[in-house]
């Protein structure tokens, strides 16, 4: 059976290929997952249910002409998962790539995503990691 961070780890290679629409992205998240991306995010999404969790992954990519995630860290403990990755997009009409960091804490019940939270800094990150 594949444990949470690995689940996380497939996602990520699912979000990258485009594929997220299908059905084993599907699976890897509750009927009632809560999503909620950066507090300081202007526009922030924060959804409730797959559809819309994979949807507001699929927002997060059309802001970019292009953009790839690098993890730097992936921790598991318990049913919780942080997800650190370093990003490199290149906005839409820019020619200029970007770069950040970004971390995602995901907590699972019954091996499926039921929320997962996304902050700007690894000390935000680690506070919700640990609560």
């Amino acid at each position: 059976m594949m444990g949470n961070a690995a689940k996380i780890g497939r996602l990520v290679e699912l979000w990258e290929a485009g594929r997220l629409d299908g059905d084993e992205a599907a699976n890897y998240f509750d009927d009632e997952i809560e999503w909620f991306e950066p507090p300081e995010t202007i526009g922030r999404n924060v959804v409730t249910g797959p559809d819309a969790a994979r949807a507001a992954l699929a927002n997060w990519n059309d802001q970019f002409d292009s953009l790839r995630v690098e993890t730097t860290e992936m921790r598991e403990e318990g049913d919780r998962v942080l997800h650190a990755m370093h990003q490199f997009a290149r906005a839409r009409g820019s020619e200029v790539e970007i770069e950040g960091d970004l971390f995602m804490v995901w907590w699972f019940r019954d091996g499926r995503a039921v929320r997962m939270e996304m902050y700007n800094t690894l000390e935000e990150a680690d506070a919700a990691f640990t609560r």
